[in-house]
């Protein structure tokens, strides 16, 4: 038997699936506080609703998407309660129940370190780069650091930019 649960990642597959479909609701559920004048609950909302699409990233960065997912449909419910009382606090802390229930035995897998490191910061492609050092003239040949000394004007090797007699 399919649950409703089952349903969410095919709806949603990805974080940014939600993302953009959370700004409009926040903004819509906005435009109605303004229209009814309640400036405390805008304020708290704003804040509040903010600080949870950044919580909610940081939660997709941190555990698999379709138990990140099952957490916010939970929260979300709870939410919905809170703010026909009134209150719009609630968007704003998280809710340590749900994530102990739905998130925290489903951590994302690790990628290995080496997988992690910024393409720039590889060795092999430093020498695919300009060094920026020798540009302004301050690096001396060979370069410690493994990059390219040419001047990034015309792209000669035997001066740098400083003193480069090509016009822009």
């Amino acid at each position: 038997m399919k649950t409703e649960r089952d349903a969410y990642p095919k709806e949603y597959p990805s974080f940014w699936s939600l993302h953009d479909l959370l700004h409009i609701y926040f903004n819509i559920l906005m435009h109605q506080l303004i229209a009814s004048g309640n400036q405390a609950a805008l304020l708290q909302f704003a804040h509040s609703s903010s600080k949870y699409m950044s919580g909610l990233y940081k939660l997709y960065l941190k555990f698999e998407w379709p138990q990140v997912l099952e957490y916010h449909f939970r929260f979300h419910n709870k939410r919905i309660i809170e703010m026909q009382e009134g209150s719009y606090r609630g968007w704003e802390h998280v809710d340590a129940d749900l994530m102990s229930l739905h998130l925290f035995s489903h951590p994302k897998a690790c990628l290995p370190k080496q997988n992690m490191q910024p393409a720039w910061s590889n060795p092999k492609d430093m020498s695919k780069q300009f060094c920026h050092a020798f540009t302004y003239g301050k690096c001396l040949s060979p370069c410690k650091s493994g990059r390219i000394h040419k001047c990034r004007k015309c792209g000669l090797q035997d001066h740098n930019v400083a003193s480069c007699s090509k016009t822009d």
